[in-house]
């Protein structure tokens, strides 16, 4: 009976193998760690944020070319010149919400010929692009008869609006009756858009 006690007291509880394992894997996760912790890799991925930064910054500065250039002109070469390679160019910029329509008026002068007169003007402490017109023409019920898109070319209206600046025009205008399905214009709406 003593034999036999002795032999089950000495029996291991645990297997070496499950130690082992334990141990790989504690020492695995402790030279992983020190591998990020090391200067060489700190720098390397130091110098790896510093590049995507600078490529969000250039990545900006091509998408906001046009207002960056407008609103710091001494900055307007350097753009350009990072323009050259990437086949993009800098023009003044497209703020439709900086143009008001000062006033406008579209009156009848003779059969199926009228004429429309507009003011436009930029808030914009900066240059502007002049946007394109859209005329619509309507009946008494203010439902749509006509549509037409003035571009800048039909209003001799200058490329750019100066800043707080503004610009008026007068278009004699002929309209096909058979466009307008008989029904009289009574109203009209003008928007501003850039195409």
């Amino acid at each position: 009976m003593d034999s036999a006690f002795h032999s089950s007291l000495s029996a291991p509880t645990t297997t070496p193998a499950s130690d082992d394992a334990e141990d790989v894997a504690f020492l695995q996760q402790a030279r992983r760690a020190a591998r990020w912790r090391h200067p060489a890799v700190r720098a390397g991925l130091g110098f790896m944020a510093l590049l995507l930064f600078v490529a969000l910054v250039l990545q900006v500065v091509v998408h906001e070319r046009d207002l960056l250039a407008a609103l710091k002109p001494p900055l307007r070469p350097w753009i350009q010149a990072l323009c050259e390679p990437l086949g993009c160019t800098v023009e003044d910029p497209r703020r439709i919400d900086a143009i008001n329509i000062e006033a406008s008026t579209f009156r009848r002068t003779a059969d199926q010929r009228y004429q429309l007169s507009f003011q436009l003007r930029n808030t914009a402490p900066f240059t502007v692009r002049t946007p394109a017109l859209e005329l619509t023409l309507t009946d008494a019920q203010d439902r749509v008869l006509l549509r037409r898109v003035l571009k800048s070319e039909e209003t001799n209206a200058p490329g750019a609006l100066p800043a707080a600046g503004d610009w008026s025009s007068s278009l004699a205008l002929g309209v096909d009756a058979a466009a307008l399905g008989g029904e009289p214009v009574a109203g009209y709406r003008l928007f501003l858009f850039y195409p």
